[in-house]
């Protein structure tokens, strides 16, 4: 299916995972907020992966620090993917 497609039919994914390190994704976690997780992991802003808490014990800090809109969160995710690469 492509993406015209998937638009038309109101389908978007809510992850996305990287053929060259599977285990690190981009996830949705909410409008216009994306995570960059690896096994339960997050990266936050200062580009140190952290544990993630349950929903229900997330601080607005941890959350303003390890979230990010689309694009951020994929280039961010790559990045870390080519520095854990080298």
């Amino acid at each position: 299916m492509t993406n015209e497609e998937m638009n038309e039919l109101g389908i978007s994914p809510s992850a996305y995972r990287f053929e060259s390190h599977p285990s690190i994704r981009v996830e949705w976690r909410g409008p216009a907020s994306w995570a960059i997780v690896d096994y339960g992991i997050v990266l936050n802003k200062d580009n140190q992966w952290e544990h993630e808490p349950s929903p229900s014990n997330r601080s607005d800090d941890f959350i303003e620090r390890t979230r990010y809109p689309l694009n951020e969160a994929l280039r961010r995710a790559l990045k870390a993917i080519e520095e854990n690469n080298t």
